[in-house]
């Protein structure tokens, strides 16, 4: 049994019925922070100064921009299990709630992404940064960057849950993108007093609903429009109430009550894979993630 650290206690979650198990991230020390979930890390771009121009933007968005009428915003999503931050450029009308469910945006207003392929972590008190380098790069919003080095950092704040600051990401050593504040998921565990914490098992298990064929470790085969993901069997040794963020990045799909422990899926074109990421939340602050893959319709 793989381990996650925790802040105390141990938080188990249940998603259905197959056991299995979620990997930790490296720490190199007991006494210095973890970072254990980053989902829907969402910053505003339409007043950067930083930003350098986005060359995929057609005219008439560049100019609702400006006018204020479109807000131009760039979501980062973290895959721990591929080791991957994903960053995908998209337009709202302005004053929609942050973070948004890239599921329910148009794919007209999605104006490309940035993959980068994450070698190390690093956290302190005060700050997380990401070290990698950009593994989809050939055609983004700000040029063509594949195979740079890349860094992502961010400030956060001893509030639970965390305030974050002074997002950053340097391309090639070139600051190019900028915001003073962002939102979304960030799960930062600190170390125990005494410097050495406290290591629990996690146990998962998944069930996509009636109708579907299991593929392998938390991968399913459906053939609704409509999923039922179930997590209300979660528990934790620590008591009180468990809080759930449903987050997905792929594009056509939706969450219905994103927030509670049986979410609706929403299945859009037939034929692809859309993946579902679930962060279970106690009330000391121990958290843990599962993802689930579902493959809608005939894919081999």
């Amino acid at each position: 049994m793989k381990s996650l650290r925790s802040s105390g206690g141990a938080l188990f979650l249940m998603l259905g019925l197959i056991a299995v198990s979620i990997p930790a991230f490296a720490q190199t020390s007991a006494s210095v922070p973890t970072l254990t979930s980053l989902s829907n890390f969402e910053q505003s771009l339409a007043s950067s100064s930083a930003l350098p121009p986005i060359t995929s933007l057609p005219t008439s968005v560049s100019a609702a921009i400006s006018a204020g009428a479109l807000d131009l915003r760039v979501q980062t999503n973290y895959n721990p299990q591929a080791s991957l931050l994903t960053l995908t450029f998209f337009t709202v009308q302005t004053g929609s709630p942050s973070p948004t469910n890239l599921g329910t945006v148009n794919p007209a207003s999605i104006f490309g992404s940035i993959g980068i392929t994450v070698d190390r972590i690093y956290a302190t008190s005060k700050a997380i940064m990401f070290v990698g380098t950009v593994s989809s790069g050939a055609n983004t919003p700000v040029g063509s960057i594949q195979g740079a080095p890349a860094v992502f950092s961010f400030a956060y704040s001893t509030d639970n849950p965390p305030k974050i600051t002074n997002a950053i990401t340097l391309i090639a050593g070139t600051e190019v993108l900028f915001s003073p504040t962002a939102t979304g998921t960030v799960s930062i565990t600190q170390p125990s007093s005494g410097g050495g914490g406290t290591t629990s098992g996690i146990t998962i298990v998944v069930n996509a609903g009636a109708g579907s064929i299991s593929m392998g470790t938390n991968t399913f085969q459906v053939v609704a429009n409509q999923v039922m993901l179930d997590a209300s069997g979660s528990t934790s040794t620590n008591a009180g109430p468990l809080t759930y963020v449903w987050t997905t990045t792929s594009a056509n799909a939706g969450i219905i009550q994103a927030n509670s422990a049986t979410p609706l899926i929403q299945l859009g074109i037939k034929n692809q894979t859309y993946q579902f990421t679930l962060t279970v939340t106690d009330s000391k602050g121990a958290t843990a993630t599962a993802t689930v893959t579902l493959l809608y319709g005939t894919i081999k």
